[in-house]
């Protein structure tokens, strides 16, 4: 039987824990990834930011680049797949 839960979120983070305290002692610990709201609030933006940057400066499309995040295992807020209109929003919130 359960006892008590805490739930832990890393900052604003995607990242957060649950840990479940059971009766008799045993403790369990679950990750998983939580929505957010702005690409900002991913726990790795900058690395992402920065390969948005690098594939950009290779001459590469806003698809072909929503393409290689997805293909890479990126992961924006909200949607379960990077898509050309995220990268322009993406370019014009950071000044690509």
């Amino acid at each position: 039987m359960l006892e008590r839960v805490e739930l832990i979120v890393v900052g604003e983070t995607e990242r957060a824990g649950l840990v479940c305290h059971w009766v008799g002692g045993t403790v369990t610990k679950h990750a998983f990834t939580r929505p957010v709201r702005r690409f900002e609030q991913l726990e790795n933006f900058d690395k992402l930011l920065a390969r948005v940057i690098d594939l950009r400066s290779q001459g590469a499309t806003a698809q072909i680049i929503a393409d290689a995040l997805n293909t890479e295992g990126w992961a924006p807020p909200k949607k379960d797949s990077f898509n050309a209109p995220m990268i322009h929003r993406l370019g014009t919130c950071q000044r690509l």
